[in-house]
């Protein structure tokens, strides 16, 4: 007679080899203890719909990662101007307190943006250095033309000249464009003046920019 067991159970035997099938013994085997492998459970598949907002959050998360590397590119086009003036120690004063004062809030008025200022000695001379950036040369030239041509301006210089004697000697200027291996500014600098951009207005006139201030 033969016997069939359950997965996973035990039985003792009494006698006899087993007979033919995986599962299935004769009931005169000799008394030995037989164990049969207990069943593979496998796990259900996972529901589908559960796996949604997984996939919902990891784009997410990975175009917030995306806009945040393309804030800190430049746009395209953008130039820095680098302006240098022979200022003399005698009055220097009065030219820095000229500018920060007066200089800086009517450039804000046309759009300038200043990066940063320094004081440097070269030579024998003492110069004031300032960087501006600017989105392209056709606004850059529009801009210190409107500056230029500002009635307050031309009367505050008139006024220190007079008070103050010549304030600035010669002035030299660079226009610069980056390199397409040049370090991202938001990297390193940071603008010391962050000033309004300039209201929509009249179109940029066909002229240099002039360098005398």
């Amino acid at each position: 007679m033969a016997a069939t067991f359950a997965p996973g159970s035990t039985r003792a035997l009494k006698c006899g080899p087993p007979g033919p099938g995986p599962r299935t013994f004769r009931e005169d085997t000799c008394g030995f203890r037989l164990q049969l492998p207990a069943p593979v459970l496998h796990s259900p598949p996972m529901n589908a719909r559960l796996l949604r907002p997984v996939a919902l959050a990891l784009l997410i998360g990975l175009s917030a990662v995306a806009t945040a590397s393309a804030g800190t590119e430049e746009p395209r086009g953008v130039i820095h101007q680098l302006r240098i003036y022979e200022i003399f120690d005698h009055n220097k004063q009065a030219f820095h307190d000229r500018f920060r004062d007066h200089a800086v809030r009517i450039m804000a008025k046309y759009g300038f943006r200043i990066v940063t200022m320094w004081e440097a000695v070269h030579g024998s001379r003492t110069e004031f250095v300032y960087l501006l950036e600017w989105p392209d040369r056709q606004t850059m030239i529009d801009r210190w033309a409107k500056f230029m041509a500002d009635e307050e301006w031309a009367a505050i210089k008139a006024d220190s000249a007079r008070a103050h004697g010549k304030l600035v000697g010669e002035i030299q200027e660079r226009i610069m464009e980056k390199t397409n291996y040049s370090p991202l500014a938001s990297s390193g600098m940071a603008p010391c003046c962050l000033l309004p951009p300039l209201p929509s207005g009249a179109a940029a006139p066909e002229q240099s920019v002039s360098t005398s201030r």
